[in-house]
């Protein structure tokens, strides 16, 4: 078996290039153009931003779906959304990116790093699974590698919810 990596002469994991992104045709275009020529360009005064919110919702058999500009906003809008406010403890894998941080702070929350030992892909579980991960009103485990909610056990009602597909 040959371990060499490709660029010391080993077999490539891809043989073609990755398909180009964002993909794009003249529907985006049309559209683009319209809402520029429109004036209208966002929330407040337009509703290019509510249909795609509701087609996105309707797309994933999501209840609901808030729109953002960016990866950031995303993380503050997901911790408003399960209620984090001053004092509360939000659990991250030590190896997080530093938005992560930021938007616990903007919150007056708590940031609670689990221990360097823990895996990244085991950080949520490991805290769900150990009340003394958790020093008091826990409100929400961010896990770095995962986009599925964090399911808190019955018998620790010190989390008052656990995030619901936060993505870095």
């Amino acid at each position: 078996m040959d371990v060499k990596p490709a660029l010391l002469g080993g077999k490539p994991v891809r043989t073609r290039p990755p398909h180009n992104w964002p993909i794009a045709d003249e529907r985006e275009d049309k559209t683009m153009l319209e809402t520029v020529h429109s004036g209208k360009w966002f929330r407040g005064n337009g509703r290019n931003v509510a249909r795609f919110e509701e087609a996105y919702a309707k797309a994933t058999g999501a209840k609901n779906c808030l729109a953002t500009n960016s990866g950031t906003s995303t993380l503050f809008t997901s911790l408003a959304a399960v209620g984090v406010s001053a004092g509360d403890e939000v659990i991250v894998a030590p190896y997080t990116f530093i938005a992560t941080v930021n938007v616990i702070l903007l919150h007056h929350a708590l940031l609670l790093q689990l221990s360097g030992q823990q895996e990244p892909q085991t950080a949520a579980t490991a805290a769900l699974s150990s009340p003394t991960a958790m020093n008091g009103p826990t409100s929400a485990i961010r896990s770095t590698t995962s986009a599925a909610p964090a399911e808190p056990p019955a018998a620790m009602s010190s989390i008052r919810a656990a995030t619901a597909a936060i993505s870095a």
